[in-house]
C-alpha cells in the first residue's frame, strides 16, 4: 500500500513538473516589460 502511494506521488509530481516546463518553454520568445508610470506594457 505504501509503495502504491509513493508511486502515485512520484507520478503526480513528475506530471506537474513536465506541465510547468512546457509552459515555460512556450513563454520563452516573449518578454513583457511594464511601464508603471503610464500603466502600459
Amino acid at each position: 500500500m505504501i509503495i502504491k502511494q509513493t508511486l502515485y506521488k512520484i507520478a503526480l509530481i513528475s506530471t506537474a513538473m513536465i506541465l510547468m516546463l512546457v509552459n515555460i518553454v512556450d513563454a520563452v520568445p516573449y518578454a513583457y516589460i511594464t511601464n508603471s508610470s503610464s500603466n502600459t506594457i
